[in-house]
């Protein structure tokens, strides 16, 4: 696929708020008072007491009941999700994927995908989905060629198309997708609800500068849900309107992520200052937490590195 010229402008729009954003000034006036562009921040909100905020809270003196980032780089520098250390941390874990890939070791690519379901806090229950398809692709020795099969559809550029993705010869949710970034982190980024959040929100604020009056159906990035109810991920805003990921939609799933790496490629071409897209994902998997924003008191406190 290639991008549209929508994207493209997209593209641009997010490579510009990589570092601290001159169009952030642009966008005060449409939104409301209180908001977060009001400070000079490009997103915040209020976390929660859930571990995967140890990380954040710990960078910090006083006690933070916010999240904030001034452009996508701090979003990406504000990263908070807990690891461990080596042997057994996520980078780690991705490494031993990719070379059990290289030599079709599907024990060690079985239990890669374990690890990397228990990092991302996903396929946790018994008969889940993801943990049946990986354990039947071990058990037909096919596991490795499976997953190799899915990254070459997903890269960016690729005009073989998705049709293999249907649930059964291939599957795409929020866990698969951790398992094909894993096995290529330079072209595959980790497409869950919360990036898809964070996509749509940007994509409305690109879109609002622009003067557009809705979502067009190229920038229409899927959003998912969050485990509890006290976040919202749907960046929908009047006339515009972002649709739910639905994880029976394998096809469509994986064509958001086929997107939204070639659009994180195009980022990265526009400035080549950001290191990796897997940098860009992080800063979209912060935002997307809680599309609603929540102000911090101010003046905000120092975060230590």
């Amino acid at each position: 696929m290639s991008l549209t010229g929508n994207q493209k402008a997209f593209a641009r729009y997010l490579a510009d708020l990589w570092g601290r954003p001159e169009a952030l000034g642009e966008m005060r006036g449409l939104f409301p008072v209180g908001d977060a562009s009001e400070a000079g921040l490009l997103h915040s909100f209020r976390i929660s007491k859930h571990q995967s905020w140890k990380p954040w809270k710990g960078r910090i003196a006083s006690a933070v009941h916010h999240w904030w980032c001034h452009s996508l780089q701090e979003a990406f520098l504000h990263y908070s999700w807990p690891d461990s250390p080596k042997p057994n941390s996520s980078q780690c874990i991705a490494a031993r994927l990719r070379q059990a890939l290289a030599v079709r070791d599907q024990a060690t690519a079985r239990d890669a995908c374990l690890a990397i379901f228990h990092w991302g806090g996903v396929a946790r229950r018994p008969g889940d989905k993801s943990l049946a398809w990986v354990e039947d692709q071990y058990l037909k020795k096919t596991l490795c060629q499976s997953i190799m099969h899915a990254v070459q559809l997903l890269q960016p550029g690729s005009a073989q198309g998705l049709a293999a993705f249907d649930g059964k010869e291939l599957l795409m949710n929020s866990a698969m997708t951790k398992v094909y970034a894993a096995a290529d982190p330079d072209h595959i980024i980790i497409y869950d609800g919360r990036v898809g959040a964070a996509l749509g929100l940007l994509a409305r604020y690109s879109l609002m500068r622009s003067g557009v009056p809705s979502v067009p159906a190229d920038l229409s990035f899927r959003w998912g849900a969050g485990q509890g109810d006290t976040t919202n991920r749907d960046p929908s805003l009047g006339a515009f309107k972002f649709r739910k990921l639905n994880a029976a939609q394998c096809q469509l799933w994986a064509g958001q992520v086929l997107l939204a790496g070639e659009l994180l490629q195009q980022v990265m071409a526009y400035n080549p200052s950001i290191g990796s897209i897997a940098e860009l994902e992080k800063a979209l998997f912060m935002i997307g937490y809680n599309v609603d924003t929540d102000l911090p008191p101010l003046p905000l406190p120092r975060v230590s590195p």
